[in-house]
C-alpha cells in the first residue's frame, strides 16, 4: 500500500491477532513479521503506524514472530543486541510525522474515546496496543469513530474555524461556514488561513477521508453458525458520509454494481460512484447537506442492525438480504444526488 510496511488483522470468532510485517532491507528477499493475540476484552488500533513493542516469544499463545525478528534488526543497526528489543522502535522508530511515537492522532483518538478513564496523554512515545474500553462497543460505535472528523473536539477544523470566524471574518455567519468541510484539501485550508490570518491553520489527518475506497467492520460470531455469524459491514468511499450495507459470510452472490472497481475513473455502473458523487457534492455545502445524509446513514445502519433476526433465524437468505440492503442504500443516495441538484439548479 505505497509504504514499507503493513499491518494485518486476523480474526475468527474466538480470538484476534494484530500482525505487522515488512521487508527484510534493501535488494533481500524476505520479510520480518510480529503479532500479538488481542485480549479478549481489548481493542486495538492501526492507523499506518508500527504499533508492536514488547514480544514475549516465551508466550507462543499470545505472541509470535519470524525467526529473523532480531536477527535483521540487529545486522542493518537498528538494534543494538543489548537492550529490551522492541518492535517498532526497531523497524520504524517514528510516525508518518516524523515523531519518535508509536500512534499518531487517530490512534490517540480512538483509544481515547473508548477508554477515556486511562486519560491517555498524547505527549508520550509510546501508547499499549490495546486498551480495555470503558463500555462494551458494538458494530455501530466502530463504524462511528471510523466516520469520524473530531467534531467537538480541540483537534476538529471546524472549532478553529469557528473561533477564528468569530473575530470578525466577513464570511462566516455564526457557527457555520458556507463553503466549509471537514476534508478541505490544503489548498483550500490556506485560502482561509489567508483570510483569517492564522498562518497555524492547518488541517489534522482525520479518520474518514475522502479518498478512502472501501471501509469495513467485520463481525465474527460464535453463538451463531458461520454462515451468519459472519457479517462485513461495508461502505464504499468516504465512511464519513456513505452508509453501510452487511455482507454475510453466507452470501453466496454480490450484486452487479459491485463487480466493478470504480477507484480508476468515473463510472456510474459501479458502487462506488453511486455513493461517491452523492458525496462529493454534499461537500460542497456540507454544513447544510450533511443534514440530509447523516440521518439517512445512521438510519440505514440502525435499520440493518434491526433486521439481523430475518437472517439469523432463516426468514431471508444471507444473499437476498444483502441484495435488497446493498439496493436500497444505492436507491437512498441515487435520491439525495438529485434532490441536491433539485435545490440547487440555480447554483449553490
Amino acid at each position: 500500500y505505497g509504504d514499507s510496511g503493513e499491518c494485518l488483522t486476523i480474526a475468527d470468532p474466538h480470538e484476534a491477532w494484530y500482525f505487522e510485517v515488512l521487508g527484510e532491507g534493501p535488494k533481500k528477499k524476505g520479510g520480518v513479521w510480529a503479532a500479538v493475540r488481542i485480549p479478549d476484552d481489548h481493542v486495538a488500533v492501526s492507523a499506518n503506524v508500527c504499533r508492536i513493542g514488547h514480544l514475549d516469544l516465551s508466550d507462543p499463545d499470545h505472541y509470535m514472530a519470524s525467526e529473523n525478528v532480531r536477527d535483521v534488526a540487529r545486522r542493518l543497526g537498528l538494534w543494538d543486541g543489548k537492550s529490551e528489543f522492541s518492535f517498532w522502535r526497531a523497524y520504524a522508530g517514528e510516525n508518518y510525522f516524523h515523531e519518535v511515537k508509536n500512534y499518531s492522532t487517530r490512534e490517540h483518538f480512538i483509544l481515547s474515546q473508548l477508554a477515556p478513564s486511562l486519560c491517555l496523554s498524547d505527549t508520550v512515545e509510546e501508547l499499549p496496543l490495546s486498551v480495555r474500553p470503558d463500555s462494551l462497543i458494538s458494530p455501530r460505535r466502530v463504524s462511528e469513530l471510523l466516520a469520524s472528523y473530531y467534531e467537538g473536539t480541540p483537534l476538529s477544523l471546524s472549532c478553529r474555524l469557528d473561533s477564528l470566524a468569530k473575530k470578525g471574518a466577513s464570511f462566516a455567519d455564526g457557527k457555520n461556514i458556507a463553503t466549509f468541510n471537514p476534508w478541505m484539501r490544503p489548498d483550500e485550508i490556506n485560502a482561509y488561513a489567508a483570510v483569517l490570518q492564522d498562518s497555524t491553520l492547518r488541517n489534522v489527518r482525520t479518520v474518514s477521508v475522502p479518498w478512502c475506497a472501501y471501509s469495513t467492520v467485520i463481525q465474527c460470531r460464535a453463538s451463531l453458525p458461520d454462515s451468519v455469524g459472519g457479517v462485513a459491514w461495508v461502505a464504499l468511499d468516504n465512511p464519513g458520509q456513505s452508509p453501510r450495507f452487511p455482507i454475510f459470510s453466507g452470501t453466496k452472490k454480490l450484486p452487479a454494481l459491485l463487480a466493478t472497481c470504480g477507484q480508476h475513473g468515473y463510472n456510474e455502473n459501479t458502487a462506488l460512484w453511486r455513493y461517491r458523487r452523492t458525496n462529493r457534492l454534499a461537500t460542497v455545502r456540507w454544513d447544510k447537506y450533511r443534514r440530509l445524509l447523516e440521518p439517512q446513514r445512521d438510519y440505514l445502519l440502525q435499520k440493518a442492525e434491526r433486521e439481523q433476526d430475518l437472517v439469523t433465524r432463516g426468514l431471508i437468505s444471507p444473499t437476498d438480504y444483502t441484495a435488497d440492503f446493498f439496493a436500497a442504500t444505492i436507491m437512498r443516495w441515487d435520491d439525495l444526488y438529485n434532490t441536491i441538484w433539485d435545490k440547487n439548479w440555480t447554483g449553490f
